[in-house]
Parts: C-alpha cells; structure tokens; sequence
C-alpha cells in the first residue's frame, strides 16, 4: 500500500523538515546582524554629532575671530552668519563660555536617537564621545 501511495505521489516541492531547516537557518542569522546592524547606526549617529560639534567649532573660531571684540557665543543662532549652515536631524546643542584669560568654551551635542554626548572642549582642543 504504500509503495502504491508513493507510486502516485509525483508532485515536487519541499518537506515540513527542509523548511523548518530553512527557517532556523535564517534566524540564526537574523540573531547574528541585527545586534552588528544598532552598533553600526549608533556608530552613525555619533559621526553626526562628532561633524556638527565640529561644524559649531569652525563657526565659534570664526565668530571670535572677527569684529565681536574677541568673545565667543553662548548660542548657536549666532554662528549661522559664520558658516553654521544647521545641526543634523535629531540633534541639539549647547555652549557653555567661560570667562577667561584666555577665554574658552564647551560644545555639547546631543542627539534624540541615541544616549551618547559629543563634547568639544576647547581647552583640550578635542573632540570626546560619551
């Protein structure tokens, strides 16, 4: 009987067996790039906020550099004239003076897409990412 059974049976496609293999196999490596896929847009992210704490440094040196009596800005709206053109989607800034000699100042990016800060810190002259 079953030798008849199988003797019919002349369709082709795949057993349960092949696509539950088939399925594991995907989810195997699903598990393996979706973790790599957030460090790599987290490392993105941060890229963003490092170029606009740089952009805001550039435009900073520019405003104290030229007829503003040799202050920096504690706000970003006033560095659109100096080559801040606007900060990436989703990020903020903020600018902390300090009185000197020499005067200096701290750039502090955030950013809503992720939990990390981009500092610039013109005493130290570097940018750090936390």
């Amino acid at each position: 009987m079953i030798k008849k059974f199988r003797a019919k049976s002349d369709k082709k496609g795949f057993t349960l067996i092949e696509l539950m293999i088939v399925i594991a196999i995907i989810g195997i490596l699903a598990a393996i790039a979706i973790p790599q896929f957030s460090k790599y847009r987290e490392a993105g992210f941060v890229a963003s906020m490092k170029a606009d704490a740089n952009s805001i440094r550039n435009a900073e040196e520019a405003y104290f550099n030229s007829d503003n009596g040799g202050v920096y800005t504690a706000t970003v709206a006033n560095l659109s004239a100096y080559g801040l053109n606007s900060l990436s989607s989703d990020n903020t800034a903020t600018i902390t003076l300090t009185a000197g000699p020499p005067a200096t100042y701290k750039v502090v990016v955030t950013s809503t897409k992720t939990n990390k800060t981009v500092t610039f810190d013109s005493s130290v002259g570097e940018i750090t990412a936390n």
